[in-house]
């Protein structure tokens, strides 16, 4: 609520000095057909010089065609147009002063992408975004099965197991669980506390966590038996996706297979950078697939009361 507000005061500003701007010029030009009735048409297209040039200087070329107008009225007019130019030049340089306070926000909110964290169930269509990030010269981290597809592409990826110092334990159920891992997608880049663990504990920041979870459903629906539904429950994938989608501020979660071409298509366009607003559309499909994915557990787990 307070960022919105905080926009819409920041629009209203804006907006407020464009129109001081352009009822400035209409009193100048009014002023000067005060004296000068009979040069209207005159004042007029110096008045569209101005609008169109957008500076002072079209004030200043302004005045030097006044000067072949003048009378006796000569220095009334030069102190008027003196006050009018002063007040234009000052809402001119405001405006230049918001714009480049907007557009620091607004790289402030944009973030590259230098390592992605990659594991998942479902790789086709992946192949594709892979390249893209290994064209835009992102490092890759994986383990197991995700790790050796991403090799087999020819793409260097470094194991977590190489990250963590843990290898993955208890038949895979442990595998990306640590530390070294969530610590670096949910430490906050603008946060000096977080960034001063994050040197004591030696710990990397991974700016895209790309996750596709278990087909926990679709194994339900095949009719497993009851064990290899339980070994269908993704703990760390899901975790995985809570941790990125909190800390959308700073990381991109790509929570699905059903996301990798809306990532590929802003890599098309923006490279490995990242608006706030798309890392935001990115978490809260994140949470809608968590939402789902639990659900479905739920439902399975009540199902089994009878």
């Amino acid at each position: 609520m307070n960022n919105k507000r905080g926009k819409l005061n920041f629009w209203l500003f804006l907006h407020f000095v464009y129109l001081s701007k352009v009822v400035c010029l209409i009193w100048a030009v009014g002023f000067a057909c005060l004296f000068f009735g009979g040069k209207v048409v005159q004042l007029l297209i110096w008045w569209l010089k101005v609008s169109v040039q957008n500076c002072s200087f079209g004030l200043i070329l302004m005045f030097l065609d006044a000067r072949k107008l003048l009378n006796s009225s000569f220095l009334i007019y030069i102190m008027c147009f003196l006050a009018c130019w002063l007040v234009y030049s000052s809402m001119f340089f405001v405006t230049l002063q918001l714009k480049y306070h907007n557009s620091n926000r607004f790289m402030a909110e944009t973030k590259k992408i230098r390592t992605a964290l990659v594991s998942v169930f479902h790789k086709d269509g992946l192949d594709e975004l892979l390249a893209k990030l290994n064209d835009e010269g992102v490092r890759f981290l994986s383990t197991g099965g995700t790790r050796e597809f991403i090799e087999s592409l020819g793409y260097k990826c470094d194991a977590v197991e190489d990250v963590t110092a843990y290898p993955s334990i208890l038949g895979g159920r442990v595998k990306t669980l640590h530390p070294k891992v969530f610590g670096g997608i949910l430490a906050r880049r603008a946060n000096a506390g977080d960034q001063e663990q994050m040197e004591q504990y030696a710990i990397s920041p991974i700016d895209l966590v790309i996750v596709d979870l278990y087909p926990f459903e679709d194994t339900v629906a095949s009719g497993a038996s009851e064990a290899d539904i339980i070994e269908k429950i993704d703990i760390g994938g899901i975790s995985l996706i809570r941790a990125g989608a909190k800390n959308f501020n700073d990381v991109v979660i790509v929570p699905s297979k059903n996301e990798y071409g809306m990532l590929l298509d802003i890599l098309k366009i923006n490279g490995a950078n990242t608006t706030l607003a798309q890392r935001k559309t990115f978490a809260t499909r994140a949470f809608g697939v968590s939402s789902h994915y639990d659900k479905a557990i739920h439902m399975w787990f009540e199902s089994q009361k009878a």
